[in-house]
C-alpha cells in the first residue's frame, strides 16, 4: 500500500510538472502539428491524473507513465528543449520504477528466506536482490552528452553521483559531482557535491583535499545534520594533520551549536568531547592549553571532563609527567567530579612509574580518605551508584597496597611503628 502511494505522489508529481515545462518549452523551428500532437499527450496525461486521483491506490500504474513519456521520447527525431526534458523526466521516472522493483523484491527475498530458515535442507538459500538503475542511468547519460546546456543539467549530475555511490562506483560518482561544481559552481546542489568529494577525500586520507572542499560547503546548501558532519570532520581532518589547536577550536564550536540547537541531532556531541580532550593532550602541557582555552571562551558545562580526560589520556599514552601535572590540576580544581577517584588511582600509579613510593602511597591514602565511605567525596556524589561503586573499587585497590608500603619501609629500618602501621 506504501508504494502504491508513493506511486499515486509521482504520477500526478510528474504530470503536474510536464504540464508545465512542456507548454514552454518548445522551440522555434517546432512544426504546428507537431505542437498539437504534444499538447493532446499531454491533455491526456492530466486526464489520467484526474482519473487517478479519485481512483483507489490498487488502480495506479507507473508504467503507464513512463510507457507515455517513452513514446514522447521516440518521437523526438531532433534535438530540442522538450527532448531534453523528457529524457530528464524519463530518468527520473526509470529511478522510481528501479526502486519500486527493489522494495518489492526485497519484500519476497524476505519471504524467501523466513521458509528457507524454517526448512533449510535440500534447498537453495534466496539470493538477496540488488537495485538496478541502469536505465535511469543511461537516460541521465544521453542526457547530459546531448544537452550540456540543458536548465537543470548539475541535478543530472547529481542524481548520477548518488546512483553511483549506491552502486559502490566511488569513482564515477565522484566524477559525477566535480561536473555538477563545473557546471553550476554556484549551484542549489554544489554545497552538496563538496560535501560528498570531501567525503571521499577523507576515505582516501588526502586530508588537505576534503579540507578544501568542507570549507567550500554553504550552510545554507546543507540539511543541518551535514552541516554538523562538516564541522566535526574539519575538526577530525586538523587532528590527524596534527594541527590540535584548529581541531580543538571546531569541536569546540560544534559542541556549541549542538547545545544551541543548530544541529538537533546531536550525532557526534560526544565523539567531540573527547577528540576535543584526546588535542589538547597531544599538546605539549596540554592541561595548562586547556586552563588558558577555557579562560578565553569563558567557562562551559563540560570543562570538568575535558580536563579529565586529557590527565588520564596522557596516563594511558604513557605521557606520565604530563598526566602527572593534568590529573594533579583536575583534582583540584574539580575535586568532586564523578571519574575523580579513578583519577586519584592514576596519579598513584604515575607516581609508580616515576620510583616516587612515597608521593605514591600519599596519593592512596588520600584517596581512602576524601573518597572512601566517609569522605567528603562520598557525601556529595552518594545519589549516583555507579559512580559510588567505581570509587569503593579504587579505595579496595589503595586499601589493600597501603600496608604492603609501610610493611617493606619497616623491614628495612626495623621501625615498630612502621609495623604497626602497615597493621
Amino acid at each position: 500500500m506504501r508504494t502504491s502511494k508513493l506511486k499515486l505522489v509521482l504520477c500526478i508529481t510528474m504530470v503536474c510538472a510536464m504540464g508545465v515545462a512542456w507548454k514552454g518549452a518548445f522551440g522555434a523551428d517546432d512544426t504546428e502539428a507537431k505542437k498539437k500532437a504534444i499538447l493532446e499527450q499531454i491533455k491526456k496525461l492530466e486526464e489520467q491524473k484526474a482519473h487517478f486521483a479519485g481512483k483507489p491506490a490498487a488502480n495506479q500504474n507507473l508504467d503507464e507513465i513512463v510507457a507515455r513519456y517513452e513514446n514522447l521520447l521516440s518521437g523526438c527525431t531532433k534535438k530540442s528543449d522538450r527532448c531534453a526534458d523528457v529524457l530528464f523526466t524519463l530518468a527520473q521516472l526509470y529511478y522510481q520504477q528501479a526502486q519500486d522493483g527493489y522494495i518489492k523484491a526485497r519484500e519476497e527475498y524476505g519471504r524467501e528466506m523466513d521458509e528457507y530458515d524454517k526448512n533449510p535442507k535440500g534447498r537453495k538459500e534466496p539470493v538477496n536482490p540488488i537495485p538496478n538503475y541502469s536505465k535511469a542511468m543511461k537516460m541521465y547519460n544521453r542526457l547530459v552528452h546531448e544537452y550540456s546546456d540543458f536548465r537543470t543539467i548539475d541535478e543530472a549530475y547529481y542524481q548520477m553521483g548518488n546512483i553511483y555511490l549506491v552502486m559502490g562506483e566511488l569513482d564515477s560518482s565522484g566524477w559525477a559531482m566535480e561536473q555538477l561544481i563545473r557546471v553550476a559552481p554556484n549551484g542549489q546542489r554544489t554545497s552538496s557535491a563538496h560535501f560528498r568529494l570531501g567525503d571521499f577525500a577523507y576515505m582516501q586520507h588526502d586530508y588537505p583535499k576534503a579540507l578544501k572542499h568542507l570549507e567550500l560547503c554553504k550552510p545554507e546548501g546543507l540539511s543541518p545534520d551535514n552541516q554538523g558532519m562538516v564541522q566535526y570532520r574539519k575538526g577530525d581532518i586538523y587532528y590527524n594533520m596534527g594541527e590540535f589547536d584548529k581541531a580543538v577550536q571546531c569541536f569546540q564550536e560544534y559542541i556549541q551549536k549542538c547545545d544551541a540547537g543548530e544541529y538537533p541531532k546531536q550525532e557526534f556531541r560526544g565523539e567531540a568531547l573527547e577528540m576535543m580532550s584526546v588535542a589538547f593532550s597531544d599538546m605539549p602541557k596540554g592541561s595548562e592549553e586547556a586552563e588558558k582555552f577555557f579562560r578565553k571562551v569563558g567557562g562551559r558545562p563540560y570543562e570538568d571532563y575535558v580536563i579529565y580526560t586529557i590527565g588520564m589520556k596522557n596516563r594511558v599514552h604513557g605521557q606520565t609527567d604530563d598526566a602527572i601535572v593534568a590529573l594533579q590540576y583536575a583534582l583540584k580544581r574539580f575535586p568532586f567530579y564523578k571519574d575523580a577517584p579513578i583519577a586519584q588511582q592514576m596519579l598513584v600509579e604515575c607516581f609508580i612509574i616515576k620510583k616516587d613510593y612515597e608521593k605514591a602511597n600519599t596519593a592512596r591514602e588520600k584517596l581512602v580518605d576524601f573518597y572512601g565511605p566517609n569522605g567528603e567525596w562520598s557525601a556529595k556524589n552518594a545519589s549516583q551508584k555507579v559512580v559510588m561503586d567505581q570509587a569503593r573499587d579504587q579505595v579496595r585497590k589503595a586499601l589493600a597496597a597501603i600496608p604492603l608500603y609501610y610493611h617493606g619501609l619497616a623491614q628495612k629500618s626495623k621501625d615498630k611503628a612502621l609495623y604497626e602501621k602497615a597493621l
